[in-house]
């Protein structure tokens, strides 16, 4: 329920009490009252009674056209030359569960219009995530694609819907806390491991697998390679399909194609990903990268929860060369992974 329809549920149960009242004391004999509603100037009424009865038809119209402006009115706001729909505060928050990061930065939205051409112009800013494997596009991905690690108080680990008592916090060695003294849980936000896990499938493309992994993995990725990439797949598709983009493209006649040419350029609202990128950058804890990969059992709360490993864990982790006994011991270096 929205809480334009729970405050209009409310006014209504604050009304009630004194219909009730009202009612309550016309049946307990109250003279004065029935006598008020039942006798004053009946024949001025009565008179009235056929001019009301020849303009139904124009005070339903009326009173028609009045409730549609004020639904209007009352349903939606002006934004940027858009309507849209209020919601339990925003129409977003019916689709978007909670995340700290809403309170912390101010993330606005624009139009945009997707590039989809097949051979993008290079002076577009989006052209070079669909060249060829270089240094210069490698750059590009990792900046768009590079992980942050922040802190995330009881509160909003409660409000993300996860138990505090098995979230992970940061190790005491790391020496941060909140501005009064809390300790701090460990918190990644998820855009940017979903364009992690898109640049990992750019990467594995036969055109360029060679180029990243043909060195370090041969020609058969090893089964953690393998998984990673499933993985990858899977929370990909679960995005999208969670999102569900109505957008919708038309269609062109264009010279050298005998069937409608798609436009896949549709115009969006999209969110600054620019701002998010700065959040991660002034906020990021640093060196995350390697505090996250090097903080196992030494640096673990005694207290801490252990849940269960998953099926096929021990195999996936013994096929990796990065890591033995459970736990990195070298790095791979694998081109285009410079998270420092």
């Amino acid at each position: 329920m929205s809480v334009q329809d729970r405050a209009l549920e409310l006014d209504a149960e604050a009304s009630m009490p004194m219909l009730h009242d009202e009612k309550s004391k016309r049946s307990d004999g109250d003279e004065s009252d029935a006598t008020f509603f039942s006798s004053k100037k009946p024949a001025r009424w009565l008179s009235l009674a056929p001019r009301i009865s020849a303009n139904v038809p124009g005070i339903l119209v009326l009173v028609g056209v009045n409730l549609l402006c004020w639904v209007l009115m009352t349903s939606f706001v002006p934004t940027g030359g858009i309507l849209t729909r209020i919601g339990s505060s925003n129409e977003s928050d019916k689709w978007e569960f909670f995340s700290p990061i809403l309170k912390r930065v101010k993330l606005p939205f624009h139009s945009q219009q997707a590039d989809a051409s097949l051979f993008p112009n290079a002076s577009h800013p989006m052209a070079i995530f669909s060249q060829s494997p270089g240094s210069e596009v490698d750059k590009a991905w990792e900046r768009v694609a590079k992980t942050m690690m922040f802190g995330l108080t009881r509160e909003d680990v409660v409000q993300l819907g996860k138990d505090p008592d098995t979230a992970v916090k940061f190790s005491k060695s790391w020496n941060i806390t909140s501005p009064d003294g809390e300790e701090l849980y460990l918190g990644v936000l998820d855009v940017f491991h979903q364009v992690h896990c898109l640049n990992m499938l750019r990467k594995s493309l036969i055109t360029n697998y060679d180029y990243y992994y043909g060195e370090v993995l041969g020609f058969r990725a090893e089964l953690f390679h393998e998984t990673h990439l499933k993985h990858c797949t899977s929370i990909l598709l679960q995005s999208i399909m969670c999102h569900g983009d109505v957008g919708v493209y038309t269609h062109v006649w264009r010279e050298g194609n005998p069937v409608p040419w798609p436009d896949f350029g549709i115009n969006r609202q999209c969110r600054d990903y620019n701002a998010l990128m700065e959040f991660r950058d002034k906020h990021d804890v640093p060196g995350s990268f390697n505090k996250f990969k090097y903080y196992n059992e030494t640096q673990r709360a005694p207290d801490a929860v252990i849940f269960p490993a998953e099926e096929g864990l021990d195999e996936l982790q013994a096929s990796a060369d990065e890591f033995r006994d459970g736990v990195y011991y070298k790095d791979l270096h694998i081109k285009g992974c410079s998270y420092d």
